[in-house]
């Protein structure tokens, strides 16, 4: 009997939602569109395309002739298209009936351009939990592909891969493809001769012998430096032509044609599972270099081979804890779905459960939540682009739930990490206020401008910080949010205090506060207060800070009122700062800027770093969003900007990244014994003319 090797090709093809237009574009141009214009010169090539939706929604309206183009190969047989969740959500972290209906959104979108209905299904970063089998079957998928290195870390060897396994969860059966890690690597990084020798190499007398090569078509094109080597160097060309006179002995596939001819090897259970990098970037930082030290210890004993599969790195859910970003998203996420919920349940007309269904979803894409080679999470505007798609839900979903002058209040684990958050909450606005992390504002959600204007990003440390100049390195030590009170020591600066390089005298950042609702003057409230410490020289003096954050029907904006009491026998002198950190997608757009009324030599940008004298306002212009918030003060203050910058990883080399501007008024306050302070801050949004 001859040798011969199946051959799967699979290529997954994606942009997330909110992505920029110019990227989009580059993508086409450098990956998408060239890969087919060499897959119709070699009709003998056949293969499987994905294509996520927030892609495919793109191609439709910019490049509507790519899908035509496409639909042809389909329909002479050289493509498989697969089907997916349709905005490329991370399946497993969220619920289950919007995993049946992403998967089945996305497969009637595949049968309406391509009019062929997809049996199998692309798995976002291969993120495997062995819940998935049963919503992917309910959702009509018969097959999945992911990496090979999850069936490794079941037990089989490199040799047992060769094909097609059958898992099961509750009684619903789903067929599982592994996708060959040396494959992936060499394609397309080492000589066409070379990859198509790996394939060759993997011949045997077994008629149902297969490889699988599945990963990201950007690779092919729109990586750094493969548009030149894949094209014009004629990588892809070669390639194809030499599958094509070896075709005796490498039998190229589809995943569908290889199940009509061949039965799955078996069954298998597999445990949580990524690809390797992605559990790496999983890890908490300080065990990166850990993990790191332990393969190149393997490696340079020649165990890593056959160690590798045992040696597991983190799990994919841990992002939600490394990245206290993603964990609020995340929270949001999980918040609004159950709205959507409630809405339907209730019985909202049909269109705006859709609309906020489909909202919901596009809300649910991976890339915000994660982080790795690329920088997703690190991204503002895919942060702003994920948040604007779940308040426009849940916009939706508050029309029918609340009343139109209704304020809720609700004590609730929002985030599920031990303690309660508090929202404040009416059809306009969403303040999510944290008691127990220095009664700090972790959210504040303009609805219907799909604004959460505290997207903000906390300075964190990265593992691959280690090879920066320690000079260019800011850590910070609270979340760069809002309604963050300080108490600083005498001569802090403001580069001092930017730079995280500066002391607290008192107790209140990331310290417990009490919370208990209140209702006056027409508006609902929380009341939140510490009774803490200044430290003045060698002794700690009491210190009472109280802060009412108030919202009323039909506002859209916010009082806080603050009062800061002096319960000791002798004068109390503390220099009381609050600290405002807005979320901007850019510092280097002037129709996004930072105004400050009576002060109109100062910068207007963003990205601005100044210390003014006498201010009781700022107005945050965002003409993009049509929207100016203005922050008022009833007390002329000393106010410090600053911008908020973080250096995150990309698949060009560290990159310096614009996340917000922090606005901190303070005052030289003066408190007699038993004296009281106050001042009261006003937020409100603003149409643009």
């Amino acid at each position: 009997m001859s040798r011969t090797i199946q051959f799967a090709f699979c290529l997954h093809n994606h942009q997330p939602v909110g992505n920029l237009d110019f990227v989009m574009e580059g993508a086409y141009r450098q990956a998408y569109l060239p890969f087919l214009e060499v897959l119709e010169r070699h009709p003998a090539i056949c293969m499987t395309l994905h294509w996520s939706g927030p892609l495919i929604d793109w191609l439709e309206e910019a490049r509507p002739d790519y899908l035509k183009r496409a639909r042809a190969l389909v329909e002479r047989g050289q493509i498989e298209v697969l089907s997916g969740g349709y905005y490329e959500p991370i399946l497993p972290i969220i619920p289950d009936r919007d995993k049946v209906g992403q998967i089945e959104k996305l497969t009637s979108k595949v049968e309406e351009l391509f009019g062929t209905r997809p049996e199998g299904m692309w798995l976002a970063e291969r993120v495997w939990e062995p819940s998935l089998p049963k919503p992917i079957a309910q959702a009509g998928i018969r097959y999945a592909v992911i990496d090979d290195e999850h069936f490794k870390g079941a037990g089989l060897t490199e040799e047992e891969t060769y094909g097609a396994f059958l898992t099961e969860e509750q009684g619903s059966p789903l067929v599982l493809f592994p996708s060959n890690a040396e494959a992936r690597d060499a394609m397309p990084f080492r000589s066409p001769e070379e990859a198509v020798g790996l394939v060759l190499e993997r011949a045997g007398d077994d008629p149902s012998r297969l490889l699988v090569m599945a990963d990201d078509g950007e690779k092919f094109g729109d990586w750094p430096t493969t548009h030149e080597t894949v094209y014009e160097q004629g990588w892809l060309e070669t390639f194809f032509r030499l599958l094509e006179e070896h075709s005796g002995v490498i039998r190229l596939t589809t995943f569908s044609r290889y199940l009509a001819e061949h039965r799955p090897r078996g069954k298998l259970y597999l445990p949580t599972a990524s690809y390797m990098e992605m559990t790496r970037w999983a890890l908490p930082t300080e065990r990166v270099a850990h993990f790191d030290a332990l393969r190149q210890h393997l490696e340079e004993s020649g165990l890593w081979d056959e160690a590798r599969t045992l040696v597991r790195g983190g799990f994919w859910r841990s992002f939600l804890v490394k990245y206290p970003e993603a964990s609020r998203l995340h929270a949001k996420m999980m918040r609004v779905a159950e709205k959507v919920e409630r809405l339907e349940a209730a019985g909202g007309e049909p269109q705006a459960v859709e609309a906020a269904r489909t909202a919901l979803w596009k809300g649910q894409c991976n890339c915000p939540y994660w982080h790795g080679v690329f920088g997703g999470t690190y991204i503002p505007h895919l942060r702003a682009a994920n948040y604007a798609a779940l308040l426009e839900a849940e916009a939706i979903a508050d029309g029918h739930l609340l009343e139109a002058d209704e304020v809720r209040i609700e004590s609730i684990d929002y985030d599920l990490d031990g303690t309660e958050e508090v929202i404040l909450e009416s059809r306009h606005l969403a303040a999510t206020l944290r008691p127990t992390d220095g009664g700090l504002l972790a959210g504040l959600d303009l609805k219907r401008r799909g604004l959460n204007l505290l997207n903000t990003f906390t300075r964190l440390r990265e593992a691959y910080h280690a090879d920066l100049p320690a000079d260019e390195l800011i850590y910070d030590s609270h979340p760069r949010l809002a309604l963050l009170d300080h108490a600083l020591a005498p001569g802090t600066t403001l580069e001092a205090f930017a730079r995280c390089q500066y002391s607290e005298q008192g107790d209140f950042v990331n310290q417990p506060y009490e919370a208990r609702p209140v209702e006056a003057e027409g508006a609902t409230g929380v009341e939140l207060t510490r009774n803490g410490t200044v430290s003045t020289g060698y002794e700690r003096k009491p210190l009472k800070v109280t802060k009412t954050v108030r919202l009323a029907p039909g506002e859209e904006g916010l009082r806080v009122e603050y009062h800061l009491a002096n319960p000791a026998g002798e004068p109390l002198e503390v220099w009381f700062a609050v600290e405002w950190n807005f979320g901007w997608i850019t510092d280097r757009d002037p129709r996004r800027r930072v105004e400050l009324p009576g002060h109109e030599g100062a910068s207007t940008s963003p990205g601005a770093e100044d210390e003014t004298h006498e201010v009781s306002e700022v107005r945050a212009v965002d003409e993009w969003a049509a929207v100016a918030v203005r922050l008022a003060w009833d007390r002329p203050a000393t106010l410090w900007r600053f911008p908020v910058e973080t250096l995150s990883r990309t698949i060009i080399g560290v990159e310096r990244t614009y996340q917000g501007t922090a606005l901190v008024p303070s005052w030289a306050v003066v408190l007699e014994p038993g004296a009281t302070w106050t001042t009261t801050f006003r937020l409100v949004a603003e149409d643009m003319p």
